[in-house]
């Protein structure tokens, strides 16, 4: 049985334009109905002769661990993903508002080369503000608040 693949959190990746396009690619991946790795990995080998997807690669992309750098991958998931749930990825992403048209593949595009351009942050790991002067707040990271004055921190 396959594992149960879960967006990851804000803890696990945090807000920027990483997330932004996770987020999106788990919007098309839900209306695709939740497909298993292995058939999403499936239908770019059927439909794409120049490449192919590891299983691992999409789970990579899908956890915001990585973003794929080549843009035929990212594409590829993206197609699959609107062949599935029967989107046009041509449409506007953005039906009602009355401001101008942008495609789907538009917007994916976009997302994906911002995200691409972002530096991986870390997840902040609990007891990281531990320490002298750290402060005791947790999520934040550690200050040294006696380092300035010579004073020790108790």
């Amino acid at each position: 049985m396959a594992k149960i693949l879960r967006m990851p959190s804000d803890w696990e990746l945090p807000p920027g334009a990483r997330r932004n396009f996770v987020e999106e690619l788990w919007d098309y991946y839900r209306r695709a109905g939740r497909p298993t790795l292995q058939e999403i990995a499936d239908a770019i080998a059927a439909d794409y002769d120049a490449f192919t997807a590891s299983k691992e690669t999409i789970r990579r992309a899908m956890l915001g661990k990585t973003v794929p750098i080549n843009g035929d991958v990212v594409d590829a998931i993206f197609e699959v993903f609107c062949k599935r749930s029967k989107t046009d990825p041509n449409e506007d992403r953005w039906p009602h508002s009355l401001d101008e048209v942008e495609p789907r593949r538009n917007w994916w595009r976009h997302l994906w080369s911002l995200a691409l351009e972002e530096e991986p942050s870390l997840p902040v790991q609990p007891g990281s503000t531990g320490g002298w002067g750290g402060g005791g707040d947790w999520g934040k990271p550690a200050t040294r608040a006696s380092a300035a004055s010579g004073e020790p921190p108790f």
